[in-house]
């Protein structure tokens, strides 16, 4: 790997530049993603523990940690399908990976699982904090990045005094 890289600088041109600022970006975001899927899953394991669940690993495995976070948030709701928001949960991150690859109908699922997935963070916001519209905005403007980092960060509080 060092060879190649020192390869690419001793050649100079415009091209191997790029290829390896290109290769620079990538490898900064691959640990970007990294490191906010631990916080999520961090933030989401002590919120599982606060809650009483049992087997708080499950929030660092992918889709079965949006099963979990259901689970915490399906009390929260008031509407008669929120004992299936863990399902809806599930179903809403599979979505987004299977039917990206279809042109038109796959958009239509996209969006819906977008809804349901920032939903279920409204509903974690406003159960643990008292202002949870400034942090859904967050949320969207940051397109679904901030929600593990906002989890990390609301671990520790204490239920809103509108949930008590």
């Amino acid at each position: 790997m060092i060879e190649l890289i020192s390869g690419l600088l001793s050649d100079g041109s415009e091209e191997h530049t790029r290829a390896l600022a290109l290769l620079g970006f990538i490898i900064l975001f691959g640990i970007g993603l990294i490191v906010i899927y631990i916080l999520g899953g961090l933030g989401l394991r002590r919120l599982a523990n606060r809650e009483g669940f049992d087997n708080t690993w499950r929030a660092f495995v992918p889709f079965v940690n949006l099963f979990l976070w259901g689970q915490i948030i399906k009390g929260q709701s008031s509407k008669n399908w929120a004992e299936s928001l863990p399902h809806l949960l599930v179903g809403a991150g599979v979505g987004v990976i299977i039917f990206n690859f279809i042109p038109f109908f796959g958009q239509f699922i996209i969006i819906a699982s977008l809804v349901v997935i920032f939903y279920a963070a409204h509903l974690l916001y406003d159960t643990y904090t008292r202002y949870p519209f400034p942090l859904l905005l967050a949320s969207i403007f940051s397109f679904g990045l901030g929600i593990p980092i906002i989890m990390f960060f609301i671990r520790n509080s204490d239920r809103s005094l509108s949930q008590s």
